[in-house]
């Protein structure tokens, strides 16, 4: 009776697990750069497909010509905010590739 118990709660446990849909990660951050900049980003989620990505960073430019005698650097803060929808993670999760890290497609 104990094994028969056993292998029925261990297939009830399957099915609920393989019934369960894909989802991005709860929040996800991490460092950019770039040739003339940086950036920190997060993203939260806010459903199971849809996320809020904020980056903090600094843009650079490097200008002269004409009109200055001399090159400037520049360095400008930069504060975005944005929707994301990844549209892809269930098709993703059925060919057996990684939703790690929110890796799908998304649409902005």
């Amino acid at each position: 009776m104990k094994k028969q118990t056993f292998i029925f709660i261990f297939c009830l446990f399957t099915i609920i697990t393989k019934s369960q849909t894909a989802s991005v990660e709860e929040s996800t951050c991490g460092i950019q750069t770039g040739f003339l900049g940086i950036w920190l980003h997060n993203e939260r989620r806010l459903s199971n497909q849809f996320v809020l990505r904020g980056e903090l960073g600094f843009d650079s430019s490097i200008s002269g010509g004409t009109f200055y005698s001399r090159s400037i650097f520049l360095m400008t803060p930069v504060l975005t905010a944005e929707p994301r929808w990844y549209y892809n993670l269930n098709k993703r999760k059925a060919k057996s590739k990684s939703i790690e890290g929110n890796s799908g497609n998304f649409y902005p």
